[in-house]
């Protein structure tokens, strides 16, 4: 791109800096799997790292686990139901069942966001900056 043209592309960019520093092999290819571990390219990982000194990767695998669980639960409840259609009562230990069972998705749920939102991401956020702190006092970086 001629510099006229680059000069006035970079002009109506909100970014419009362009910095670039040296580092060795084994450092571009620590950066490199650290972004593809995040998913990004290296520019938006390293962007991301400066402005914010740390990335979290959401883990929603809980929440196939949770979608099974209360699925199960669904037609627990759904064979209950018809019984109780048929017959005219439900008994005792068919509601024990339901309970337990919603126990458990209760828990699975409350873990599941703990882990993913709001006090669990800035927990893991803490944890993460208290280990950099260390290394650093460490000398490793």
């Amino acid at each position: 791109m001629p510099r006229e043209r680059e000069a006035e592309y970079n002009k109506n960019r909100r970014k419009s800096r362009k910095v670039t520093f040296r580092v060795s092999e084994e450092e571009y290819e620590m950066i490199k799997e650290n972004a593809e571990k995040c998913l990004l390219p290296v520019n938006t990982y390293l962007l991301h790292m400066v402005k914010d000194g740390v990335i979290v990767i959401q883990n929603y695998e809980g929440l196939s686990e949770l979608a099974n669980a209360i699925n199960k639960i669904g037609v627990n409840i759904n064979q209950i139901a018809h019984f109780a259609n048929e017959y005219g009562y439900v008994e005792k230990g068919d509601w024990q069942v339901i309970r337990e069972k919603m126990c458990e998705v209760h828990t699975l749920m409350m873990n599941t966001i703990r882990t993913n939102t709001g006090k669990g991401l800035e927990r893991k956020k803490r944890i993460i900056k208290e280990k950099l702190k260390e290394k650093e006092a460490d000398g490793l970086y």
